[in-house]
């Protein structure tokens, strides 16, 4: 059975210029403001006990679509239809008044949400424990942070026993260990039966937590059902747009900002290129999503003028963020490149991936002459973001990287003995 289903929906939006004098004034003219369509013609169901991830960029229509999900906002046209005890948290702080303490806002929200005083004085302490805020619930919450209303807002949506838990981005103000709380509740409250629509910009969550997946793209559906298809072809459309943009810098005579130049100070593509970048798993599959732990191959594909006397390879992976995760060139680990044919492929092993969970990049560059001095800083072309990638984990931990370990407790005095690797 459907518990939701969403059939040809649109959202308009009328986007005025003038002030609220202006429009009081002139409603006319108000009127006359500009349409903007956050939605259109979107149709999805979701069966009960489901996982539904919502993707797509900034501006998409995510958060537009949970506020008809949850009733905020009613459709410009289409119908959406839900059954059964909606918990939501859409936005940070929404639906608290900040002159209440957390422990009123607690009972605020749950009667909005449909619960009795006796059931909300029920629920009371397993929501605080929850939230981690005992020290401060009975504090205004004008005085939270960011992350302790995402805090409390998720515990109470979390614990009302709802059919549907909706939950927005705004998991990301959390720290890292209160995310790992939230996705763990969220796959308990859906073994249990209960259905789950979240919308999130780490496709390692979305991959982890959801079976399905809809991806919008301004306003329209561009694909519904399983969700590591779905991821990919978003990652895939991100890359594609990535490199539409750097041809404009191209065209406009402009080059993007490269912590490698060419000799002259420019990169020289026209000499050595690379082509593209694929990943592979370690069945040989192209694959945009990993498991920490597991191989990881990556092929280069590149495009040399003539043949070059040494070329090198350069790949540096990127988190999300931009922080330097790892770099390696073939010239640093000995393997001599000399003879490659002008046009051709390489590709490096990776036997175990130890990367934490999250999103990932890769960047490509290709020099031509590793015999040189600074060969490095000798670039021809540059790949900034080849590739996009995700990576998930059994339990996820803290810090960047990954590594499989294993706990022991001896009587003290006694020698350890030790097992081998252990569980992640």
């Amino acid at each position: 059975m459907n518990i939701v289903e969403v059939t040809n929906v649109s959202k308009r939006f009328q986007i005025g210029s003038g002030s609220i004098k202006h429009a009081l004034l002139d409603r006319k003219a108000a009127s006359a403001g500009r349409d903007f369509w956050a939605l259109r013609d979107v149709s999805f169901s979701l069966e009960q006990g489901g996982s539904l991830g919502i993707v797509g960029h900034n501006g998409s229509g995510k958060s537009t679509m949970l506020k008809l999900l949850t009733r905020i906002l009613q459709p410009t046209s289409g119908t959406v239809r839900t059954e059964g005890r909606i918990g939501a948290l859409i936005e940070v702080g929404a639906g608290f008044h900040p002159d209440l303490t957390g422990r009123e806002n607690v009972f605020l929200n749950g009667s909005i949400l449909g619960l009795t005083r006796a059931e909300i004085v029920r629920k009371f302490d397993a929501i605080v424990d929850f939230a981690g805020l005992e020290q401060f619930i009975d504090t205004p919450v004008k005085r939270y942070s960011s992350g302790m209303y995402m805090r409390l807002g998720f515990a109470i949506a979390a614990h009302i026993d709802p059919d549907i838990l909706v939950i927005d981005e705004v998991l990301a103000v959390g720290d890292q260990q209160f995310q790992n709380k939230c996705m763990r509740r969220m796959k308990e409250f859906q073994a249990q039966g209960g259905t789950v629509i979240f919308v999130s910009h780490s496709m390692s969550s979305v991959s982890d937590l959801c079976h399905q997946c809809v991806w919008l793209d301004h306003g329209k559906l561009m694909f519904h059902g399983p969700a590591e298809e779905a991821i990919g072809r978003y990652l895939t459309l991100v890359a594609e747009r990535e490199k539409e943009e750097i041809k404009k810098y191209q065209s406009k005579g402009e080059t993007q900002p490269s912590e490698l130049p060419g000799e002259d100070g420019k990169p020289d593509p026209d000499l050595a290129r690379v082509v593209g970048v694929t990943l592979f798993d370690g069945a040989g599959r192209p694959k945009t999503h990993f498991e920490a732990g597991k191989p990881l191959r990556a092929q280069i594909r590149y495009r040399f003028a003539h043949a070059l006397p040494d070329p090198g390879f350069i790949v540096k992976i990127f988190r999300n963020d931009g922080l330097l995760m790892f770099e390696t060139n073939n010239h640093d680990l000995g393997v001599r490149l000399a003879g490659l044919p002008p046009e051709g492929q390489v590709t490096f092993d990776v036997p175990f991936l130890g990367l934490n969970e999250g999103a990932y990049y890769l960047r490509a560059i290709v020099c031509p002459d590793t015999t040189v001095d600074n060969w490095r800083a000798k670039a021809s072309h540059v790949i900034k973001r080849a590739v996009d990638f995700t990576v998930a984990v059994d339990h996820p931990t803290q810090g960047c990287g990954y590594m499989p370990v294993q706990w022991q407790a001896d009587p003290l005095g006694a020698t350890p003995v030790l097992n081998g690797a252990g569980a992640r």
